[in-house]
């Protein structure tokens, strides 16, 4: 038998929600046949098989689990006298209690459940708390032996449907925390709390971007943010120390250079990862922010996605923002944050005249880099920006 675990997310490793499962007990699954969602902290992601066999899931729909948690078994499924059947788990969360607690080391190696409280549910009731979100455990059940059915979930979505009517009465409207809003709020919070942030902010002429955009080489155009991605990366490579992290141990400068693109959802912030940009072509670059964006958007990113960012790029331009202060993703050091194009006064050798312009701010952890080195970057940045042509974007 094979271990379907829970992986380790994002840098707190956080767990995560079963929400659906796309194989039925005792299912033939292949290697690599997506049989699960999951919504962790900052998306929903699909868990794929290790290997090919019989499903055993351990794990109901709508149930809290954390990293290394099992979530199934794949393989011939037999009944070992020897080894108890793992209970599933319905709806209970594992928040307050460690997975050494809830689990104990078999003879051989592999974790094996120990008894866990668990929570009767029909599987009607079990989908609609996974669809609205409902912690199945805060609903008391009047079916069978104290078991919830859908008419008890649903009792329990219309009275908190009538407290928060009954408070927006007086002025006030509690909304509840999605994962991915909760999961921002905090790492936005420690990053605020332990990193001394600087920013520097430096306008630039757009006249490459716009002759890069309306290219006969481009079909269709690329985005203003995939041509900032592709100069972002090029210049990451000619300045390592921006694409780094503070650590314990010392500042590690990072081989890769995946950039950050924070995209917006109804779920809150995400900030998927294109990976290893110098290596790609603008074309490339601008297909793979397309597919990321109505992934993220659809709730279909993969822990990968989200987890191997060295460095991040936000651009507001397309709500006209002129400028604006990014705050460092930990354990990044650096983001690049992106206004609005616009047409501006410019003064050159006395003479007032109008250029489109684009104004860039840098925020940075001023424990890696110091103000000098990172204003060398912004500048080196800003230069290639204007000097874009169409034949060297490719």
């Amino acid at each position: 038998m094979t271990d379907l675990l829970m992986p380790a997310y994002g840098i707190s490793g956080a767990g995560g929600k079963v929400m659906k499962w796309l194989k039925k007990e005792g299912d033939k699954v292949g290697q690599g046949e997506v049989i699960v969602e999951i919504e962790t902290e900052k998306a929903v992601i699909e868990l794929d098989a290790p290997c090919e066999g019989d499903l055993i899931i351990l794990i109901a729909e709508g149930a809290q689990v954390e990293s290394g948690q099992r979530l199934a078994t794949i393989g011939k499924k037999e009944r070992n006298p020897d080894r108890p059947e793992a209970t599933v788990i319905a709806g209970a969360t594992t928040n307050s209690a460690s997975i050494s607690q809830q689990y104990g080391a078999g003879t051989s190696g592999q974790v094996v459940p120990r008894e866990i409280s668990t929570t009767k549910a029909s599987p009607g009731a079990r989908r609609l708390c996974a669809d609205r979100s409902v912690d199945i455990s805060r609903i008391r059940g009047t079916g069978p032996q104290g078991r919830i059915v859908e008419s008890d979930v649903q009792d329990f979505l219309q009275r908190q449907s009538e407290k928060l009517e009954s408070t927006s009465t007086t002025g006030k409207q509690i909304e509840n925390l999605t994962p991915t809003r909760l999961a921002t709020a905090e790492r936005m919070a420690e990053s605020v709390r332990s990193i001394p942030h600087f920013h520097l902010s430096l306008d630039v002429d757009a006249k490459g971007i716009k002759a890069v955009r309306e290219s006969r080489f481009y079909d269709p155009k690329p985005s203003v943010t995939s041509i900032l991605l592709k100069v972002l990366g090029d210049t990451l490579k000619q300045w390592p120390r921006l694409n780094s992290s503070w650590t314990n141990q010392g500042i590690e400068i990072h081989d890769a250079i995946n950039v950050s693109i924070a995209i917006a959802t109804n779920r809150g912030l995400v900030a998927p990862a294109v990976q290893d940009v110098p290596s790609k072509s603008l074309k490339e670059l601008d297909t793979e922010l397309r597919d990321l964006a109505v992934r993220a958007r659809a709730g279909r990113l993969r822990v990968e996605d989200c987890t191997r960012g060295t460095a991040t790029l936000t651009n507001l331009g397309m709500y006209g923002i002129r400028q604006f202060d990014a705050i460092v993703n930990p354990p990044q050091c650096s983001i690049l944050a992106a206004g609005a194009i616009r047409e501006a006064p410019f003064l050159v050798n006395g003479s007032l005249g109008i250029r489109t312009e684009l104004t860039l701010t840098l925020a940075v952890d001023h424990r890696v880099v110091d103000g000098a080195e990172a204003a060398q970057f912004l500048a080196s940045f800003g230069t290639r920006l204007e000097g874009l042509l169409p034949e060297d974007a490719g």
